[in-house]
């Protein structure tokens, strides 16, 4: 594992950004806010809450705003940005937390293909690189998937964070969801079969059906339409090895859906 480590040119951003942090998760704004939640979620609240949610424009907002020079210290100081930018910039009724979160370092690499991805600087524009094209030639890279946690490079990256700003912003164990979505990770690595569009299909004959699923579910019942009515590339073919990818690709999915 690479050492991380922080500049004390960095680190002095860092704590200053710490402060600011600190400072506005005091405010009477920011308390007020929290009541309010607590409030909204117990259904009694007397006005509707408005989140902005900056994760789909802020590289037009904070990149402009770094100053630190390190790779670790840079993705630190953005996330501090995203903690209280909200407030400082928009005043919606996000809170601004008083602590900096640390989350577990975790993976899950489907059929153990890792996707890549082709990103323009500073813009949300990007593409994936296709890793499987052709069904049946590319069928030996579908392998067993692998999910876990990295223990050492997570109490490594809390230890520097402690030793950095702990002092003025509390550090703490974060845990959310494990990033898990199967069904995009194939579209992904499937970005064309045969030069067309990754299992595209005829539109369902139950569309409304496959809308009302949640997110999971729904995925799957129109992987299974792909499966009964196939995309027309593939349709052309009379492989046996195909048809038996798609079927080893949907049983996959839904192993991992109801796990």
């Amino acid at each position: 594992m690479n050492t991380i480590t922080i500049s004390s040119q960095d680190k002095i951003i860092l704590r200053d950004l710490a402060k600011k942090q600190y400072a506005l998760s005091q405010t009477d704004a920011n308390q007020k806010r929290i009541r309010e939640w607590y409030a909204h979620n117990s259904l009694q609240g007397e006005r509707p809450m408005i989140h902005l949610e900056m994760g789909s424009f802020e590289q037009e907002v904070i990149p402009a705003r770094l100053k630190c020079e390190g790779e670790f210290a840079r993705r630190v100081e953005t996330t501090l940005y995203e903690n209280f930018l909200n407030q400082e910039l928009f005043d919606d009724d996000r809170v601004t937390p008083d602590y900096y979160a640390v989350s577990y370092d975790t993976y899950f690499t489907l059929f153990q293909i890792p996707i890549h991805v082709h990103a323009l600087k500073d813009s949300l524009g990007h593409e994936f690189p296709s890793i499987v094209e052709d069904l049946e030639a590319d069928y030996h890279k579908l392998k067993k998937s692998s999910y876990g946690v990295n223990l050492q490079s997570t109490e490594e990256r809390f230890r520097i964070l402690q030793e950095t700003f702990g002092d003025i912003l509390p550090v703490r164990m974060s845990m959310p969801a494990l990033y898990c979505v199967p069904t995009q990770m194939v579209v992904h690595f499937m970005k064309r079969v045969h030069g067309a569009i990754t299992m595209s299909c005829p539109v369902p004959t139950k569309p409304r059906s496959a809308l009302s699923l949640p997110g999971m579910s729904g995925a799957l019942w129109i992987l299974r339409k792909r499966l009964e009515c196939p995309p027309r590339c593939i349709r052309s073919s009379s492989s046996p090895a195909i048809r038996k990818s798609l079927n080893s690709m949907a049983c996959s999915l839904t192993d991992a859906a109801n796990r």
